[in-house]
């Protein structure tokens, strides 16, 4: 996928979810990875319903309540935030660690 693909991404899910605060969306027809491990899942869907995700499965199950908005996410990737609380970014060259870096 190309880098700005992956970007308008996570600004489209960005605005999806801050949007979705009062309203409904269905989410369609992207891949899911969703951290377990498992592999992907293709054509995915999902509901968010006031800023909080109420369902994940497939693209072809989701029934939209009445006034949501359905965003076709094809040749997407959905995935749940990674956080690392742990790293530290910019003391290693290599296995080399010093301050100078």
């Amino acid at each position: 996928m190309a880098r700005h693909r992956r970007y308008a991404l996570g600004a489209a899910l960005g605005i999806v979810c801050a949007a979705a605060n009062l309203e409904s969306k269905v989410l369609k027809s992207f891949t899911l990875i969703d951290g377990t491990g498992m592999p992907p899942t293709m054509s995915a869907a999902m509901k968010v319903d006031n800023g909080r995700i109420t369902w994940v499965g497939p693209s072809a199950q989701p029934k939209a309540p009445a006034g949501a908005e359905t965003v076709d996410l094809r040749g997407a990737f959905v995935m749940p935030g990674i956080i690392n609380l742990r790293g530290h970014i910019g003391n290693t060259v290599d296995l080399k660690q010093d301050a100078k870096f």
